[in-house]
């Protein structure tokens, strides 16, 4: 094949990527094949929707004022963490104020208590909408941080699992941070870096999370 064929087909192609680019683009979506796909592990996900809704029912209130695929994606985390995996959740901290970070950020400074954050006021994802932590339930209605535990008995931790969904369904996961490993946290920020939240930019209500085909197909979009 001549240099010349050679160099035209790779302009085609590039042609065709730039142009499905713009065509996600303008859908507030990137291709899947730009996402790094987590490996589900799911065979199959019969739904309890009964149980799911019960568990809905237990984060309600702290899924209030978030951003609307923030909120969804969350939703979407409990679901299928219940149906996929037999884990419960629950989500204990969403939307959160600049001085409700202030607070938190002065445990274990000059408050009682552990370090949980190294953000303050405004530093945070929390106070944006964009961010929402979560804890394991028990069968005995109580909580759990072990990191170790495997309460579905899959031999993994039950905390990777639920990583790795959250991953799924576009959101950035704190357990693969490596300066403060934050494994109860997720965040979706739409490229928006702090800086520019702290300037007064916000992501649309319109934008949509990327999430994998394997989601969709688990949610039967």
């Amino acid at each position: 094949m001549r240099r010349g064929t050679i160099f035209g087909w790779i302009l085609f192609a590039f042609g065709m990527f730039a142009a499905g680019l713009f065509i996600a683009a303008s859908m507030n979506r990137l291709p899947s094949v730009l996402i790094d796909e987590p490996d589900l592990g799911i065979e199959a996900c019969p739904r309890d929707e009964a149980a799911e809704n019960a568990l809905l029912r237990k984060s309600a209130e702290r899924l209030e004022n978030l951003h609307p695929s923030v909120r969804q994606g969350a939703e979407d985390l409990i679901r299928l963490s219940k149906s996929c995996y037999d884990i419960d959740i629950r989500i204990t901290q969403g939307y959160r104020t600049k001085k409700e970070q202030d607070e938190l950020f002065s445990q274990g400074r000059s408050k009682s208590g552990e370090i949980v954050t190294n953000a303050r006021g405004g530093e945070s994802m929390h106070n944006y909408g964009l961010a929402f932590d979560f804890v394991l339930l028990k069968p005995d209605g109580g909580i759990t941080y072990d990191l170790n535990h495997d309460g579905n008995g899959s031999g993994k931790n039950d905390w990777n699992e639920i990583g790795m969904l959250g991953k799924a369904l576009g959101f950035d996961w704190g357990g693969d941070w490596t300066r403060f490993k934050d494994v109860p946290h997720f965040e979706m920020t739409f490229g928006h870096s702090l800086n520019d939240l702290k300037k007064g930019k916000r992501p649309a209500e319109s934008l949509i999370a990327d999430r994998t085909d394997e989601i969709e197909e688990l949610l039967g979009k």
